[in-house]
């Protein structure tokens, strides 16, 4: 005859608190792993029942744990203050490098300077011997003017044969004396041009060798900086990333663990298997989820086939707490 709604026997009740029981046992025992305050040396937990000897191995093993993860955080954090202080050393030196080597090149302008300014200092003198010179030779040509002028004029007055012969001697004379001082002039020009076009070449010489080596001791220098630093850079973002990979992989395996922990005590007292098959099939939810998604985190190339199957037993695993309410509440009754 079919049970109507609300028609519960006593020995129904009885069979169901006990279902409800079972369901409840692996909850509060993961509480229990996780609540240190209320447990006492006696043995007795937090709702007043007895706490497995497992549990609290397993948390003296969390505890041991955690110590030496922080001991090894500690560790690590010298590590990386003692490699930060060795990276001052090498970028001190090159500056001291750097600073040597400008000051040798200004010594070397300094030096091109001084050379530029005697150079100028000589075309000045020539310069000024030019000038007297040219000085010289207005004086005589204005002499030589008016010995012509007296010479016309006696010319005309007086026809003195020793007259006309000093005068053509004194004319020779000039002469000679102008083209003497043309063939000066033109030898000091040369010269100057000579001396100017040669210490102009060495000058134009020195600044492009200096120059050149600036150039290629800045160059040396921002190369050699840059490559340090790309790798220090490396080297860094490696054991970073190390370092997560190890963090994460720790707690994944603690929590497959956990569930496998778990999983086991189920099969160990596998007296509701219409319920516990449920159980276990969402416990497994936690070490796929975790592996899963440490090997997204270290193979970042097979992120997205990884995130499929974790969408497919995501879902798996809601059909199977639909079940699990349906086993626990109806008993298997979807009606």
């Amino acid at each position: 005859m079919p049970r109507r709604y609300g028609a519960i026997t006593v020995r129904q009740e009885e069979e169901e608190q006990r279902l409800l029981d079972v369901a409840r046992c692996d909850h509060y025992a993961h509480d229990d792993d996780y609540d240190d305050d209320d447990d006492d040396d006696s043995g007795v937990g937090s709702r007043g029942g007895p706490t497995p000897i497992a549990n609290t191995r397993r948390r003296k093993g969390t505890r041991n744990a955690k110590a030496s993860k922080l001991k090894i955080n500690c560790c690590d954090d010298g590590g990386g203050r003692s490699k930060s202080q060795l990276l001052v050393m090498p970028i001190v030196l090159l500056a001291f490098g750097s600073l040597f080597y400008s000051y040798k090149l200004q010594r070397e302008l300094t030096v091109v300077s001084t050379s530029l300014d005697s150079a100028n200092s000589d075309i000045r003198t020539l310069a000024s011997h030019l000038r007297t010179n040219s000085a010289d030779l207005l004086v005589m040509n204005a002499t030589l003017a008016n010995h012509s002028a007296v010479i016309a004029r006696f010319s005309n007055s007086v026809s003195n044969t020793d007259v006309l012969a000093a005068l053509d001697e004194l004319v020779r004379t000039s002469e000679k004396r102008e083209e003497t001082v043309r063939y000066e002039m033109e030898s000091t020009e040369r010269d100057v041009r000579t001396v100017l076009n040669t210490t102009k070449a060495e000058i134009d010489a020195t600044v492009a060798d200096a120059t050149n080596q600036i150039n290629f001791q800045v160059a040396s220098v921002q190369s050699k900086l840059s490559s340090y630093i790309r790798t220090t850079q490396d080297q860094f973002s490696t054991e970073n990333s190390f370092m997560i990979y190890q963090l994460a992989g720790t707690f994944t395996m603690l929590g497959c663990l956990i569930s496998m922990w778990h999983m086991t005590s189920h099969l160990r007292n596998f007296h509701q298997p219409f319920v516990q098959r449920k159980i276990l099939a969402i416990l497994w939810m936690c070490p796929i989820y975790s592996v899963t998604s440490w090997l997204s985190l270290v193979m970042p190339q097979l992120e997205g086939y990884l995130a499929i199957l974790k969408d497919l037993y995501e879902a798996y695993v809601i059909y199977q707490f639909l079940s699990f309410c349906i086993a626990v509440l109806g008993k298997g009754d979807r009606g």
